[in-house]
Order: structure tokens, then sequence, then C-alpha cells
């Protein structure tokens, strides 16, 4: 009788223990899902935010007029930190007047657009400027990068 009631109760606790195994199992993967939400979303403000600086850059430069110039130091805008984050190179559609930045997430690519105020805009290899200055020369603002960092399309 002592022989049944020992494995009765191993029965029940390698029941118990495969139980609690389901469970913190189930737990884990709905928690791994929620981190690779939350880092997708973080991502994706740090590029709604490089998406607002270089826009912000461009309509100054918009408004200020002729021979007006910006600067982006290489501390805000370094674009080997920010090819890990998002996919080079950001684009200025014209037409559309936005700034069109994508990003790969953990769960699916996320398209971030920031409007500009101007579709005269065009892009030249920072040879007269440093790279990432945005310069009005009275009828564009032309952006100092590398085509690979910022593209400009129609």
């Amino acid at each position: 009788m002592e022989k049944g009631i020992k494995s009765q109760v191993t029965l029940e606790l390698i029941f118990a223990i495969g139980l609690c195994t389901i469970i913190l199992a189930s737990l884990f993967g709905i928690s791994k899902e929620r981190y690779a939400y939350v880092e997708d979303v973080g991502k994706s403000i740090e590029s709604r935010m490089v998406g607002e600086l270089i826009a912000t850059a461009i309509n100054n430069v918009h408004s200020n007029g002729q021979g007006f110039s910006i600067t982006i130091p290489e501390e805000k805008l370094n674009y080997s930190k920010l090819s890990n984050k998002i996919n080079l190179p950001i684009i200025i559609s014209k037409g559309k007047r936005e700034i069109i930045i994508t990003r790969t997430g953990q769960l699916e690519n996320l398209t971030t657009s920031i409007p500009i105020l101007t579709p005269y805009v065009a892009r030249e290899n920072p040879t007269t400027f440093n790279e990432t200055t945005f310069y009005n020369n009275g009828t564009y603002v032309v952006i100092y990068a590398r085509e690979d960092h910022i593209r400009v399309v129609t």
C-alpha cells in the first residue's frame, strides 16, 4: 500500500512540474514577443526623431532665405550608428514633400514620413560644405551628404 501512495505522489509531482513548465514557457513566449514589439516601437521613435531633425533643418534653411545654412554635427547624425537603426539612405521625396525613413524591425518593417515645406530640394556630394550641411542657394535647399546616406527623389 505504501508503494502505491509513493507512486501516486510521484505522478502528481510530475504532473505539477509539467504544468508549471508549460505555464512558464507560455509566459516566456508572450514576454519575448512583447519585448520585440517594444523594441520596434523604440526604434521607430528614433527614426522619427532623425526625420524631424532633418525636416527642421530643411524647413529652417528654406524659411531663412538665400545664403543661410545649417550643419548637423557628426555627434547628432552619425550615419554608421544610424545604419544599425534605420535603412540608409534616407529618402527625401520632392513630389510628396516629405522625408521617408524605413527601418527593419523584429516583427515588421516600419516606414516613417515627415512633411517638409518645400519641394525645391537637391543633394550634392559634401565637397563644398561638411557632410550633412543644408544650404539655401536662392532656388534650392541643397543638402551636402553622400548619396548612400541621403537620397533626393522626384
